[in-house]
């Protein structure tokens, strides 16, 4: 058996086929205008953001070209040439990085056409396309999508290689396979887990087996679909008890909760993708028929399960950014056709209900999109372009942004707190909490990105930022701290200064001016110079003063709240 490949489907009519096509170009268009509409990741923020200052000159930021996607920025790095600010450099990034998510939706129809016609191939982009959480992932400017679409490619290859595994398709597979590693060091490892199945197929390889592609992908949605019924129990409690005293802990630092998380998976991710996964696991049950009826080779099954349950764990990572994950929802979009088309043939225990199993697949989902996508409040990309145009103007070479969730946006870095940031995000645990604030302090932090609502800091952490930065606008907290006066008219306090530099003097309330006296000299003009450590401020009358961090650009300012 050369391939396990089921008869040719059912006639679908060329209305249906019509249907088909016009929802494909219609969730195409959806993702192109999404492109240009979707709010930045934090990642995406700081990592374009640090990008951009690297192609500037700024070359101290080397831990970001070891942990985060160096490869795809590199890549990029032609944007550059044609972008005059860091706003300009994110657009066009996005608008090139639109050319390897095209090419993964090729990949998808080629690779599902192994099993099945063209036309019917054609659901493989379209669930893509329909899929949350690989819209989510793939109009991100992220390292994962570009690797999964060279490690598509890859697999792509492998379909045409021959017995002897000699040639250039064989030469480009392990090349696309091996390249994906330098954009994207977790899809590397998968990736590294497919040579290794090559090189144990290889040995027992014979011309009556079913290829490495047909026995990866049944046990991968195998495995996907395990993992999609411990999410369901998981969802019900039953799960619940080891989750939050043996596993939590570990991966969120207790900063969440068994019925959060769970209310996360179903509303994100079973929510409006549940058709498509009813039709994956549909697919499944077909292959795996077929498959118990071929003679194959147990101890290759084998060997393929242990490999791809592996590689399946990693990519079921139930993350806010599915990271990783894609790779699972790639496999669903493989595997949904087959299913639609087993329902179609009248493969369920009732036919009179076959005909009518794609149109409702078609609509359920196509409505579970809609309500999830105007559901999500994430749409205001202007305001973070303009935001970069706002660091721009603030900093200068020697100034360090830190994004509070643990990662540093410019051109130094805290890194060597742990392997990179998301780690620092799910495992910030107290010891890791201190050296965060004591290193914001060494680092010479002035400014820091405002904390989204979606990613709580530890206590400490937060007490740090809230008593050393102020508002500088919404989304940006620059170095400062009040001296209030108390009762009686009179106030004292001791302030931090992380770096020496030029300090603003400005009045909480300008009509009640309050005399001011820094390390028991008084102050007598609007700003002076500090150097770095601490300071003793005096404060008598009025309501107390602001000593704050005088941005790059010279411009005096208050805090915008109070």
């Amino acid at each position: 058996m050369s391939q396990i490949k089921p008869p040719l489907p059912a006639k679908f009519g060329a209305l249906g086929w019509l249907s088909v096509v016009g929802l494909l170009i219609g969730a195409l268009c959806h993702l192109l205008w999404l492109t240009s509409l979707r709010a930045l990741s934090l990642d995406e923020f700081v990592h374009s953001h640090a990008a951009w200052l690297w192609h500037q000159g700024s070359r101290p930021y080397l831990e970001f070209w070891s942990h985060d996607s160096g490869g795809l920025w590199q890549l990029l790095s032609v944007a550059h040439d044609f972008s005059d600010s860091a706003r300009q450099f994110v657009v066009r990034c996005r608008q090139l990085l639109c050319l390897g998510w095209l090419v993964q939706l090729w990949l998808l129809w080629r690779l599902a056409a192994h099993w099945l016609n063209a036309k019917w191939a054609l659901f493989a982009p379209l669930t893509a396309l329909l899929l949350q959480p690989w819209l989510d992932t793939a109009i991100e400017i992220r390292g994962e999508p570009l690797a999964w679409t060279l490690l598509l490619s890859g697999v792509w290859l492998v379909q045409s290689v021959d017995p002897q595994g000699k040639g250039i398709r064989s030469a480009l597979a392990g090349f696309a396979i091996v390249t994906a590693s330098w954009f994207s060091l977790y899809v590397g490892a998968c990736g590294a887990l497919w040579v290794t199945l090559l090189i144990v197929d290889a040995k027992v390889r014979s011309d009556d087996r079913a290829t490495l592609v047909d026995l990866s992908l049944l046990l991968s949605a195998v495995t996907m679909t395990g993992c999609v019924w411990i999410g369901f129990l998981w969802s019900t409690g039953l799960l619940g008890g080891f989750w939050q005293s043996a596993v939590l802990p570990i991966i969120h630092g207790g900063l969440s909760t068994p019925r959060t998380a769970s209310k996360a998976l179903m509303t994100e991710v079973v929510w409006p993708n549940l058709a498509t996964f009813v039709a994956a696991g549909l697919g499944a049950l077909s292959m795996i028929r077929q498959a118990l009826r071929a003679e194959v080779d147990a101890a290759r099954y084998f060997m393929a399960a242990v490999v791809i349950m592996t590689l399946t764990s990693w990519s079921m990572s139930w993350d806010s950014s599915l990271d990783s994950g894609m790779g699972s929802w790639i496999l669903c979009a493989l595997w949904a056709p087959l299913g639609l088309r087993w329902a179609w043939r009248g493969g369920m225990a009732s036919e009179r209900w076959h005909q009518v199993a794609v149109p409702i697949w078609l609509l359920v989902t196509v409505t579970q999109l809609a309500l999830h996508q105007d559901n999500r409040p994430d749409k205001d990309l202007e305001r973070q372009l303009k935001t970069l145009d706002q660091i721009e103007g603030l900093t200068l070479s020697t100034d360090l942004v830190f994004a509070s969730h643990g990662q540093a946006i410019a051109r130094q870095t805290i890194y060597p707190l742990c392997s990179n940031g998301w780690r620092i995000r799910q495992h910030l645990n107290a010891k890791l909490e201190e050296k965060l604030i004591t290193s914001l302090y060494e680092n010479r932090v002035s400014v820091v990105l405002a904390q989204p609502p979606n990613q709580p800091l530890r206590p400490k952490l937060s007490e740090f930022i809230k008593r050393h930065f102020v508002p500088y606008n919404e989304d940006i907290l620059l170095w400062g701290s009040a001296v209030r006066t108390r009762h009686g008219g009179h106030g004292k306090d001791s302030i931090l200064i992380p770096k020496r530099s030029t300090w603003l003097i400005e009045q909480i309330n300008p009509k009640q001016p309050s005399t001011v006296w820094v390390d028991g000299e008084q102050v007598r003009s609007n700003s002076l110079y500090l150097r770095r450590g601490l300071h003793q401020v005096e404060v008598q009358s009025g309501a107390g003063v602001w000593v704050l961090w005088q941005p790059r650009d010279g411009r005096r300012w208050r805090p915008e709240t109070d």
